[in-house]
Order: structure tokens, then C-alpha cells, then sequence
């Protein structure tokens, strides 16, 4: 008998980063970096995910926030799961009704992460 999927914590984060160096006005300018932090078992890597200078880091992460792995994870899930007619109404293959993104269990959405994260190595 198999062990239980083990929840596995999610490597990926955003952070803000202040880029103002980089913006010749002088004015506070704010970017995003996806971080694979190797401490939650990523591979160390980073990538840009915004550099749009945005007055705040709240802004710069509502920015970045669609184009990271979770979003991207988060919506592939959700057109996974989307009714096709109006008779589907988002089952899984076991016949049950898809939980929401969020309600699925830790090891179901780090397989989707982990999943978009090879795309999105890829696609570099």
C-alpha cells in the first residue's frame, strides 16, 4: 500500500523589488521576481515578471500575480475543470464535483504548479 500524497509547500515566490535605479525621473518604481526558493525544494531559479514601475509593491505584485506559476496554475486548473455543456457541470474522472482551486488539497495544486512551472521553462 502506497503512502498518502504528502502535502508539499509551495516554492514559488513573489517579490517586490524596488527598480527605481532604473527609472530616470527619480520617482519610486517598483518590479516582480517569481522565486523557485531552494529552501521549499525548488531549483534556486528566478524569473521577471513585472518591471513595469509601479508607484507601490502592491501594485507591482497585482500586476505579476496572473503570469506566475500559482495564477498560471490557477487558471489551467479552472479550464480544466470548466463545464463544457450545460449538462457538465465540472466533474472529476471519479465523478465527484472539482473543488476550486483553492479547496483542493495542498498536493493536487502543487502538481499543477509543478506542471506550469515545466512549461514555463520551457517556453524561456
Amino acid at each position: 500500500m502506497s503512502a498518502p500524497d504528502q502535502p508539499t509547500p509551495n516554492p514559488f515566490r513573489l517579490a517586490a523589488v524596488d527598480i527605481s535605479e532604473a527609472w530616470v525621473n527619480g520617482d519610486p518604481a517598483w518590479g516582480v521576481e517569481e522565486r523557485h526558493e531552494v529552501s521549499e525544494g525548488g531549483d534556486g531559479q528566478h524569473r521577471v515578471l513585472c518591471e513595469c514601475g509601479h508607484p507601490t509593491e502592491a501594485e507591482a505584485l497585482a500586476c505579476a500575480e496572473p503570469r506566475s506559476v500559482e495564477g498560471l496554475a490557477r487558471r489551467a486548473y479552472a479550464k480544466h475543470y470548466q463545464p463544457r455543456s450545460f449538462r457538465d457541470v465540472g466533474f472529476t474522472t471519479a465523478g465527484h464535483h472539482a473543488p476550486t482551486f483553492d479547496d483542493a488539497e495542498e498536493s493536487v495544486r502543487g502538481r499543477w504548479r509543478e506542471t506550469v512551472y515545466e512549461v514555463v521553462k520551457v517556453l524561456r
